[in-house]
């Protein structure tokens, strides 16, 4: 949290600019009588406020509900350590792939 806060400050008094001008700017165009152009710079404004929220944040995969997961290779790896500790044997990828819950092409598209 501290490493993220100058991070965070620096953000908040940029987006802070922005949306001091796109308010201004909206001020002005009401004046003139244009609300479709204060539609858009409100939109333009909260669309770069979003953006730059948006990098600060960890990715999220577009996947609707994807089976390779910290937790599924955490839980295969728990299957499979017992027998690599007393014999040294390593799973196959498609065990390995089995036991995640998904192919081994798909397997191997992710461990690359």
């Amino acid at each position: 949290m501290l490493r993220m806060a100058p991070l965070l400050f620096w953000d908040a008094e940029w987006q802070a600019r922005i949306l001091a001008e796109a308010k201004c700017a909206m001020e002005v165009t009401r004046t003139f009588g244009r609300p479709d152009l204060a539609r858009s710079i409100l939109e333009q404004a909260l669309d770069l406020a979003r953006h730059t929220m948006k990098k600060r944040l960890p990715p999220v995969p577009v996947t609707r509900n994807p089976k390779i997961n910290q937790f599924t290779i955490h839980t295969a790896l728990r299957k499979f350590f017992p027998k690599f500790k007393e014999t040294g044997e390593l799973p196959s990828q498609r065990q390995f792939a089995k036991a995640i819950g998904v192919t081994p092409k798909a397997w191997r598209s992710f461990s690359c």
